[in-house]
């Protein structure tokens, strides 16, 4: 909700906030006397973790969020230094401050159920018509001249 895809809802976003939370505990926890979630060497599972917690430390996990969880900031840092996976996630920036959702007026015909926090798809604009692109008309082939056959001789 908080990118703005679908309508958002305060106490959805506080109960999603508060289980992150819980679950990066636990993560922080288990990389206290390791480099990476399996050890010493950079995994699959690393990636897998490590990519919604780049976007959570970009988006809204705040320095005072951070300061609680001093390994799992590590352990992402450590993977945003990869060339590989800063080309294919990007730089690492952490937030200044929590990323808030605009909580304006939708314009169409839900603005008034994105307001009570009933999402609903917005109306996609009519497609504009493309003018039929007209298909080659085959010009006519001149007609070949026959050569006239020869006469069958008559016995």
């Amino acid at each position: 909700p908080i990118l703005g895809f679908v309508a958002f809802d305060q106490s959805r976003y506080d109960k999603a906030r508060t289980d992150l939370k819980q679950v990066v505990g636990i993560l922080n926890n288990h990389l206290s006397n390791r480099q990476y979630v399996t050890g010493e060497q950079v995994t699959i599972a690393d990636i897998a973790i490590a990519v919604p917690l780049f976007h959570s430390l970009r988006l809204f996990l705040v320095e005072a969020d951070r300061q609680a969880f001093p390994n799992v900031v590590s352990f992402v840092e450590r993977l945003a230094a990869q060339e590989h996976f800063r080309r294919e996630v990007g730089r690492l920036v952490l937030c200044k401050a929590e990323y808030l959702p605009y909580h304006g007026p939708i314009t169409g015909a839900d603005s008034g159920a994105a307001q009570k926090g009933k999402g609903q798809k917005k109306e996609q604009p009519a497609k504009k018509e493309q003018p039929k692109k007209e298909a080659k008309k085959e010009q006519p082939k001149e007609e070949e001249e026959e050569e006239p056959k020869p006469e069958a001789k008559k016995k």
